[in-house]
């Protein structure tokens, strides 16, 4: 990058010469993260993860905002459904100094971003919600050094033996997924002679951290339910024993930076039972 030389023998400095410093450290800034993640141009880089349960809070962090990194205070709020949370610039200045021509000025500029709570998007408002998180990459960066190949995107597992659970003809064996941001799918179509039952067992290195529940299409309104523990082990429950199922699920390994919410629950019947766990 471009520097400031520094010569001997009386050189002159200039405020140009701050600015011409502080200019090649943005682009320095800006040349990494964006190479990370090229296609976006504002994430959140450490911090600012926020949960709903009896006010609405947001910790501190930093934020990239397409061109420099600045500084994001926590926050608090009481909720509200009416109101969403957005990123609002919040520049101030300090540290006034009496100049030279007897004039005083503030010197220092804080380029911070704020924490807003508004029923409406405020003014240059960032939605908070669509930021992406640059901790995602921990998960990219875990899974290729886990890999047995430099380019292994595409996974063959096999069906439990004697689970009762079989390949339909066109797919003879479960595809595991893999995109360069640690993203998976679970994708298979299967027959089934046990509704439920463990179907598959992921290898090591491509288990998420902790258990996960979702679903797959069984033939019926009703879908059947899909169980991924952290051991690897893959469950069906809900499955068709008439006709083919099929699953395309997908997953990460690794969660940061979650949101957490307080829901309440009412009625609802309970889980279905039987699945081996």
């Amino acid at each position: 990058m471009d520097i400031v030389k520094s010569i001997s023998g009386g050189q002159p400095l200039r405020t140009t010469d701050w600015e011409f410093i502080q200019n090649m450290e943005k682009l320095l800034l800006k040349a990494i993260l964006t190479g990370l993640l090229p296609a976006e141009t504002s994430f959140v880089v450490s911090g600012m993860v926020y949960t709903l349960e009896d006010a609405v809070a947001v910790t501190e962090g930093y934020f990239f905002d397409g061109n420099e990194i600045c500084y994001v205070p926590a926050a608090s709020f009481t909720e509200s459904e009416s109101k969403r949370l957005y990123l609002v610039p919040a520049i101030t200045t300090s540290e006034n100094r009496t100049f030279k021509d007897t004039t005083t000025h503030d010197v220092w500029e804080l380029r911070r971003y704020a924490v807003a709570y508004e029923s409406s998007a405020p003014d240059d408002g960032i939605l908070f919600n669509s930021l992406p998180m640059i901790g995602k990459l921990s998960a990219y960066i875990l899974s290729q050094s886990q890999l047995n190949s430099d380019l292994l995107f595409i996974h063959d597992l096999p069906y439990e033996t004697g689970s009762g659970f079989a390949p339909v003809t066109a797919f003879n064996r479960l595809k595991l997924l893999q995109n360069s941001f640690g993203n998976y799918m679970i994708h298979a179509v299967f027959t089934a002679t046990s509704s439920t039952g463990q179907i598959t067992t992921l290898p090591a290195g491509h288990r998420p951290t902790g258990d996960l529940v979702g679903f797959f299409y069984n033939g019926t309104v009703a879908p059947g339910v899909l169980k991924i523990k952290a051991n690897g082990n893959v469950y069906v429950s809900g499955a068709s024993i008439t006709g083919p199922n099929y699953i395309t699920f997908q997953y990460l390994i690794i969660f940061e930076n979650t949101i957490s919410w307080e829901l309440p629950t009412t009625g609802g019947s309970g889980p279905v039972a039987g699945d081996g766990i």
